[in-house]
């Protein structure tokens, strides 16, 4: 309220208040009147302040409501323009991931099992291309145990058909001792040896030999069995893989580096008829299918010896 109107609404009831007075008196009755009218006029600038300040907060109340709408519409606006861009992001994501996808499955479809995937997530699409790449995995490992195994049986057929030339025994072993060394299926180096059981005197005898010193005929023309690597397979006509340094390697030489070995019989009917000795690289452990390929290289190692002989005295009895 306006200072003037309390002050002369104060005067007022002091005037009012005064026991001597006298309403009946005209000048009295003046005074009442213009109290009353001063009165009405501060009312009414009192009014028209309240009505002024009314406008005023309405006023700031739409300004406020404007500016909360603005402020909640700007909002809105970035909500809707950030989940716009996490939708991008997401629909690019999958759509690479599918492409990785569809590529992987066409160099599957085509052959392509070396093609690497790459980085990919671990959602549930990442996982997909997961097992994708497991089955590649998987396809190529048994792809490349194909090749290996083509490659093997190809092996053993040019062996079979080597024994169809008119070879010696000695030459037969040594076109057969080449292939042998040139196997895929087969991780042993360029050097190697196939030694023939005597008969008669139960022992092995060195034939031929590839990439071994000249004087191997001294230390190992002759083997009995039990006697060093190759002397107890002749004994128990079982494979046998010796590391370096292995103690039952017991035959050496004068400046003779480490080395493995694996040795393999040469069976027929339960009898040892020679021993192959190969050279692995490296320490290399044999492997379950290395092992089935000797075994099938003594088998066919066998009936070519058999043949052979066979073929020999035939030609004696001829003669």
């Amino acid at each position: 309220f306006e200072s003037d109107y309390v002050e002369h609404f104060q005067d007022y009831v002091d005037f009012l208040k005064n026991p001597s007075l006298d309403r009946s008196d005209a000048a009295v009755k003046a005074r009442m009147e213009t109290y009353d009218q001063e009165m009405v006029q501060a009312a009414r600038r009192v009014h028209a302040a309240l009505e002024a300040a009314a406008v005023e907060m309405n006023a700031r109340n739409s300004e406020g409501h404007a500016y909360a709408e603005s402020v909640f519409l700007g909002a809105a606006i970035a909500a809707i323009v950030v989940a716009m861009v996490v939708i991008l992001l997401v629909m690019r994501s999958m759509t690479r991931s599918f492409n990785v996808g569809r590529r992987l499955a066409k160099d599957i479809g085509e052959g392509r099992l070396n093609v690497p995937l790459g980085k990919h997530g671990n959602d549930e699409i990442g996982q997909f291309l997961q097992a994708m790449e497991a089955m590649r995995g998987d396809l190529a490992a048994m792809e490349k145990q194909n090749l290996k195994a083509l490659a093997s049986r190809i092996a053993i057929s040019a062996l079979l058909e080597t024994s169809l030339e008119p070879f010696s025994m000695d030459e037969q072993l040594q076109v057969a001792l080449r292939i042998i060394l040139n196997m895929p299926g087969l991780r042993v180096m360029n050097k190697g040896a196939i030694f023939l059981t005597d008969a008669e005197a139960g022992v092995l005898r060195l034939v031929v030999s590839q990439g071994l010193p000249e004087d191997l005929g001294k230390t190992c023309g002759q083997v009995e069995p039990g006697r060093c690597l190759c002397g107890k397979v002749l004994e128990t006509g079982k494979i046998l893989v010796a590391s370096r340094g292995d103690e039952r390697h017991t035959v050496t030489s004068p400046g003779m580096a480490p080395h493995g070995h694996c040795c393999f019989p040469i069976v027929s009917r339960g009898k040892v008829l020679g021993i192959v000795s190969l050279y692995p690289t490296d320490d290399h452990v044999m492997e379950q299918d290395e092992e089935a390929l000797l075994t099938t290289i003594g088998l066919t190692l066998a009936g070519i010896i058999e043949r052979r002989r066979l073929e020999a005295q035939c030609r004696q009895v001829a003669s």
